[in-house]
C-alpha cells in the first residue's frame, strides 16, 4: 500500500518530501517517487513516480501523460502490469495535479504541460540504456499533450494514446453539469466564450468532471473520491479555456505525427466521444501499416480503470502494443518509405545531448 497521503500545502512542504520510496508492486516491482525541479527556478516542484523490474532486464522505456484532475499514480496498476513484463514505466504529475506545485488544476498556458513533458520524458529517457525502445502513453489531457510534444521528443518508438478527448462529450462539457447546456459547448463561439469567461472569471467553476462518465467501476469511482491527491472535481474556466486552445493546436497537429500509434478508447466514453480517436487515425500521417484504433464496447472514459474482466482485455491489448514494437525491426516497406521521405524519423539523443529547453533537476 502507498506509503504516505498528504494534501498539498505549499511549496515548502514539497521540498521537504524530498524522495519517497515504497514497495507497492512486491518484490517483483520497484516503485520510487521523486520530487524534481525545473532547473533555475525550485519554486516549480514536480512530482514523478517510476516503476521498474526489481531483477530482469529492461526491455523497454514507457513515459506516461496523465489526463485532467488526476495524477501519475492513478496509473499504479497498469504501471504494475507492465513493469512485471519487463518494462521501466516513469509518469510525471503535471504542474497543480498531485504533489506537483501550482495552484490546483489552473492551466494558465498549455505550452507549460508540453515543455514539462518534454523535459520529463528527457529525464527518463537518461536514466536506461538509450538503445532500449522508448514508448510514450498519453491519455485524455496527456494524450494531447503527448501528440503536440512528441516531435520535440527524439528517439520515440511509437505512441499509445487513450481516451482522445477531441470530440467533447457532455460527461466534462455540460455548463455548471446541467447536460441540456452541453449544445453550449459545440457552438462555434465556444472559444471565444471560454477565452471571455477565463478573463471575467478565471476561478470560476466552468463543468463538472462526472466520475461516472470515467468509469463503470464502482469501486474505482469510490477510489478516486477518497483521493487526496486528485484536484476537486470540477474544471474552471481558465483551464478550460487553456484545454481548448490545447485541442485545437493537437488538432493542428496530427498531420505531422508519423509515428507508429495506437489509438484506444470506450464505446461508452461521454468525457471524449470515441469518433475523436477515429478522427486522429485519419488525419495522422502514420502509414496505415503502423497505426490503429480499437473501440472497446461498453467501456467509459477510462479503459486501464474499467470493470473486470474487461480491463484485463485492455491491459492484454496494450501490452501487446508494446511488446510488438519492443521486439518490431524496421524492415522492408517502412524502410521504402523511410527512404524516400515518406516517413520521417527522430536522431537517437546521446547521453550528454542537450535536446530541450526545459531541464528537471533533483530538489534539494
Amino acid at each position: 500500500m502507498f506509503a504516505f497521503v498528504l494534501i498539498l500545502a505549499s511549496n515548502k512542504d514539497l521540498r521537504k518530501l524530498k524522495v519517497q520510496v515504497s514497495d507497492m508492486a512486491g518484490d517483483s516491482v520497484k516503485y520510487t517517487e521523486s520530487l524534481y525541479c525545473i532547473e533555475g527556478n525550485e519554486k516549480e516542484i514536480r512530482n514523478s513516480h517510476s516503476w521498474v523490474p526489481a531483477g530482469g532486464p529492461v526491455k523497454g522505456v514507457i513515459a506516461i501523460a496523465h489526463g485532467i484532475l488526476e495524477h501519475g499514480l492513478a496509473y499504479d496498476e497498469c504501471a504494475k502490469m507492465l513493469a512485471n513484463n519487463g518494462y521501466a514505466v516513469h509518469a510525471m504529475d503535471f504542474k497543480g495535479h498531485g504533489l506537483s506545485s501550482g495552484k490546483r488544476a489552473w492551466i494558465d498556458d498549455y505550452h507549460e504541460f508540453v515543455d514539462d513533458f518534454v523535459a520529463f520524458a528527457a529525464l527518463v529517457r537518461n536514466k536506461h540504456d538509450l538503445s532500449l525502445p522508448f514508448f510514450v502513453f498519453g491519455h485524455s489531457m496527456g494524450s494531447m499533450v503527448t501528440h503536440i510534444a512528441v516531435n520535440k521528443i527524439p528517439g520515440v518508438r511509437a505512441m499509445l494514446i487513450s481516451g482522445f478527448p477531441v470530440h467533447d462529450g457532455p460527461g466534462a462539457s455540460s455548463l455548471f453539469g446541467i447536460r441540456s447546456l452541453y449544445f453550449v459547448s459545440q457552438l462555434p463561439i465556444t472559444p471565444w466564450l471560454a477565452k471571455q469567461l477565463a478573463w471575467i472569471a478565471p476561478e470560476a467553476d466552468t463543468a463538472p468532471l462526472s466520475l461516472e462518465c470515467v468509469t463503470s467501476d464502482v469501486g474505482m469511482r469510490e477510489k478516486f473520491r477518497n483521493d487526496n491527491r486528485r484536484p476537486r472535481g470540477f474544471i474552471i474556466n481558465k483551464t478550460a479555456a487553456a484545454l481548448k486552445d490545447m485541442q485545437a493546436a493537437c488538432i493542428e497537429c496530427l498531420p505531422t505525427i508519423t509515428l507508429p500509434i495506437k489509438y484506444i478508447h470506450g464505446e461508452k466514453d461521454e468525457i471524449g466521444y470515441y469518433s475523436g480517436s477515429k478522427f486522429a487515425y485519419a488525419s495522422v500521417a502514420t502509414v496505415p501499416e503502423y497505426k490503429s484504433v480499437r473501440v472497446f464496447k461498453d467501456l467509459k472514459h477510462e479503459c486501464i480503470n474499467e470493470v473486470q474482466p474487461a480491463r484485463s482485455l485492455v491491459y492484454a491489448d496494450i501490452l501487446d502494443f508494446f511488446n510488438h514494437h519492443a521486439r518490431f525491426q524496421r524492415t522492408g516497406s517502412f524502410d521504402q518509405r523511410l527512404s524516400s521521405g515518406a516517413v520521417s524519423a527522430l536522431p537517437l539523443p546521446t547521453e550528454n545531448e542537450g535536446w530541450q529547453s526545459r531541464v528537471l533537476v533533483k530538489c534539494v
